[in-house]
């Protein structure tokens, strides 16, 4: 319970805190910097009473996605979350799809898709939403998911990658590869999704290019 505040008005007769005890005032203050520096008002009153970056933020916040990601990730992560939020997956964590993109190889880093690409996972996410469920597992880890140009050359990857395409991710579940690539061409047989489907040694890649591939 928040504790209780004085009763004694401060000097310059601004009413004291109230309903917020320190944590719960820092934790606010913090996504309200935050909500400066990705340009979404410039008015701190907007934010206290509620606008759409508030909004954003919150939802962050519940599915415990640290702040400071925007640092690398930019102004565009609380956009990607939602529009994440929004395929309403049901055994992929959104944590975990944006954590690939804060991988760095040296000096180079990865980033987020560029808008125009956001919507080339979305079939991806929900065939591995249902793969999930059907080897009744959560995923581990996403290893990869959309990687830059740059970045992709870096990790060896082709140049017409489906990573880069923003289509590709590469996953680790408790099952082996060889299980989960056998699961993930099943339901390929079964219309879930058109793509590919690669069976690595620590890893399985699942894509949604449209064609048939394996390897």
């Amino acid at each position: 319970m928040p504790s209780a505040t004085s009763k004694t008005d401060h000097p310059d007769h601004t009413p004291p805190l109230s309903g917020l005890d320190r944590r719960q005032f820092l934790k606010t203050a913090a996504f309200a910097g935050l909500a400066v520096m990705l340009g979404g008002t410039t008015d701190a009153q907007a934010f206290w009473f509620g606008n759409s970056n508030a909004t954003k933020l919150d939802l962050m916040a519940q599915l415990q996605i640290p702040i400071d990601w925007s640092e690398q990730l930019g102004a565009t992560l609380p956009d990607y979350v939602v529009f994440l939020h929004r395929l309403r997956l049901k055994n992929i964590p959104i944590k975990a799809v944006i954590a690939p993109h804060l991988k760095t190889r040296g000096r180079l880093a990865n980033s987020l898709p560029p808008k125009a690409y956001w919507k080339n996972m979305a079939p991806t996410l929900r065939a591995v939403d249902r793969l999930s469920a059907v080897l009744q597992e959560p995923i581990v880890e996403i290893i990869s998911a959309y990687r830059t140009p740059a970045y992709n050359r870096s990790c060896g990857g082709s140049g017409a990658s489906q990573h880069v395409r923003n289509t590709a991710l590469d996953l680790k579940f408790e099952s082996s590869p060889r299980t989960v690539a056998k699961a993930a061409r099943d339901l390929r047989d079964r219309g879930t999704f058109l793509g590919g489907v690669g069976r690595y040694s620590g890893f399985t890649h699942i894509d949604t290019r449209g064609t048939k591939a394996d390897w």
